[in-house]
């Protein structure tokens, strides 16, 4: 069945961001509107993509005069007969001034998609990632789906704890918020809480242990740390896929280490700071200085240089002859429909490979960045602007052929 309509439960249209900056100043709540603002040109671009596929986009405004009961009627309604929904619960109504009226319609409105339409929905929660890390790590362990094994922070301290392990925070995006631990005082450092104190850090922003993973280290074949993105729609359409490979190469490993001072965001990796930890780099993500290699290359996509030959036949790839293996396209697909029934309509996923061939899910990225398509189809060239526009375009083209 193609898709006819798509609602979208808020409005991301350009001017109630202008109404809501005239009440935000010095309120908090500008950091609410710059990450907004991303996304709605980020959505507008989508949109219109739909609209050129002869999809009909219905977006929800939001009035001063709205109640939440009827307002949820109305919505319901809409919701009933679409195909597709649209659902980020800190946009819902965020122009109207009334703040219990407000959050009372994104609680709402977010309980409404969450309770009928999750399966048909592209659902982002009001206070968290729906498919955080830990969320991900629950709905895959129900199933036989591969992944490292994974403790929670307290498991892993009454475990024996085996190194090297990743430790990542649920937040953690492009490579951040990741840290490598082969020494069993590193662990002991990031948890000392009094060593925080000593660096000046505020109570409620040092780390707490139910916003962290960790995960069982994944040796990956060739000399770099390598891992897979695999772009994927929730019917199991693979739209692309790329293999990461770290700047840096395993036979000089790197430590993330940098003078004093140390300050906000350097207490790891500054050699003055009490919670130095002297990680060392393993990170592969385009952002942190990677590069990418494209399967199921175009002549537009990104040509190979020696070094992606190199990683590719360590990875058990013929370099004349790139296809993402059966294996491992059929695993993801079968993510990409496991996790469509749970708020998921498209989404990144990331997948290592051991020196034995065998794939680990990794992670679920329900906002993925869209670089790998510069990789794909435009020579590994152009901006953020360039990979959106060619990414939203062939996600419009897919989800118009969507299959529920």
């Amino acid at each position: 069945m193609s898709i006819k309509k798509v609602v979208v439960t808020y409005d991301f249209s350009d001017e109630p961001y202008r109404e809501f900056m005239k009440r935000s100043d010095n309120s908090g709540l500008d950091f609410v509107h710059y990450d907004n603002i991303g996304a709605n040109h980020y959505d507008q671009m989508l949109f219109s993509q739909l609209a050129l596929n002869r999809i009909q986009v219905i977006s929800i405004s939001y009035n001063a005069g709205d109640t939440i009961d009827n307002k949820l009627l109305e919505i319901s309604t809409e919701l009933e007969s679409a195909d597709l929904i649209f659902h980020d619960s800190p946009r819902v109504a965020y122009n109207v001034e009334d703040e219990a009226i407000r959050e009372g319609l994104q609680k709402s409105v977010e309980t409404l998609v969450q309770s009928r339409f999750l399966d048909k929905s592209s659902f982002l929660k009001r206070d968290s990632s729906f498919a955080s890390k830990e969320e991900a790590k629950k709905i895959i362990e129900a199933t036989d789906i591969p992944m490292p094994k994974s403790w929670s922070v307290d498991e892993y301290f009454t475990s024996e704890r085996t190194l090297p392990v990743i430790l990542k925070a649920n937040w953690s995006s492009c490579g951040k918020g990741i840290f490598y631990f082969d020494r069993p005082e590193q662990m002991d450092i990031f948890w000392d809480m009094d060593l925080y104190q000593d660096v000046g850090v505020w109570t409620l922003s040092k780390p707490k242990k139910e916003n962290y993973l960790v995960q069982d280290f994944i040796e990956t074949p060739s000399n770099h740390f390598t891992h897979y993105r695999v772009f994927a729609t929730g019917d199991g359409n693979i739209l692309g896929a790329v293999l990461s490979v770290s700047g840096n190469r395993k036979d000089q490993m790197e430590v993330d280490s940098r003078p004093g001072p140390y300050m906000g965001g350097n207490i790891y990796n500054c050699v003055d700071s009490p919670t130095y930890l002297g990680c060392k780099k393993v990170i592969s993500n385009h952002a942190q200085g990677g590069s990418q290699i494209a399967f199921d290359a175009n002549g537009k996509s990104k040509p190979l240089t020696d070094n992606d030959r190199e990683v590719l036949i360590a990875h058990g790839y013929a370099p004349e002859d790139i296809t993402l293996n059966p294996r491992l396209k059929q695993l993801a697909n079968g993510v990409a429909k496991l996790f469509s029934q749970h708020g998921i309509v498209y989404a990144g996923q990331d997948w290592m490979q051991d020196k034995n061939g065998n794939f680990y899910f990794i992670e679920l990225n329900e906002v993925p960045g869209m670089e790998i398509f510069n990789t794909l189809y435009n020579k590994d060239q152009g901006d953020d602007k360039t990979a959106m526009e060619i990414g939203t375009r062939k996600l419009a083209e897919a989800l118009a052929n969507y299959q529920k």
